[in-house]
């Protein structure tokens, strides 16, 4: 859940008002290198993942999509529930 002052430009892309001094990044985000009003959700590469527009009645929203599992994803379960990482966790515990 983001915060009510930041504006979504895409569906890992957050964005804040550019007025007084540059917010901390929310949990799970991290700024960008050339401008500290702009913040990237943290996610390590996958080439399963990809972003979609779902259409609304009322507007357009970005989502995160998960190939793998064919469904969108939040930030939380493409980290800590993607097949991926869930296979290469049980086998560091074995």
């Amino acid at each position: 859940m983001l915060y009510g002052k930041f504006r979504r430009l895409t569906a890992d892309t957050i964005c804040a008002p550019r007025r007084g001094r540059p917010p901390v990044a929310p949990d799970g985000y991290e700024p960008e290198a050339g401008d500290p009003y702009v913040f990237h959700i943290k996610l390590p590469p996958c080439d399963k993942r990809e972003e979609r527009i779902v259409k609304r009645p009322c507007c357009d929203k970005l989502i995160i999509w998960c190939l793998l599992i064919d469904t969108p994803v939040s930030r939380w379960s493409c980290v800590n529930r993607c097949p991926k990482n869930v296979e290469n966790n049980s086998n560091d515990n074995v």
